[in-house]
């Protein structure tokens, strides 16, 4: 990506409420027909990676988040997308170990590098307290 994105669809509930803990509510355009947390979500545009990509294209998002789950489920979709020159990224953590770099990538992503930093050691740390219990 040449600019960081001003116009973001995120297609998994995890990716929206991330987003939303990283300061881009602004940003997020678009998130799954699913989503209703947090609770600003639910005004966002709605969309499902089921559908035609032809309602998410014509709004024109600068980057769709999905899971890899979803890349191989739904081939044609994600691949529609990517044709049209749409930025689309596939990222989820599947253990506890892909946790820092999934927050990292995120915050490369969009410009809050610093951002995710500090939300990733706010959770390591509140893991580290529920593990002592």
């Amino acid at each position: 990506m040449k600019a960081y994105p001003e116009r973001i669809v995120s297609l998994h509930p995890a990716h929206t409420v991330n987003l939303f803990q990283l300061g881009l509510e602004h940003q997020i355009m678009g998130v799954h027909d699913k989503d209703v947390w947090p609770l600003a979500a639910v005004d966002k545009l709605h969309f499902n990676y089921t559908d035609d990509p032809g309602d998410l294209l014509r709004e024109k998002p600068d980057l769709i988040l999905i899971t890899p789950e979803i890349k191989r489920e739904n081939p044609d979709f994600v691949n529609q997308l990517r044709r049209s020159g749409i930025n689309v990224f596939a990222i989820y953590p599947v253990n506890m170990d892909d946790v820092e770099r999934y927050f990292t990538t995120l915050g490369r992503l969009t410009g809050k590098k610093k951002t995710a930093e500090l939300y990733y050691k706010t959770f390591e740390n509140k893991l580290n307290e529920f593990r002592r219990f």
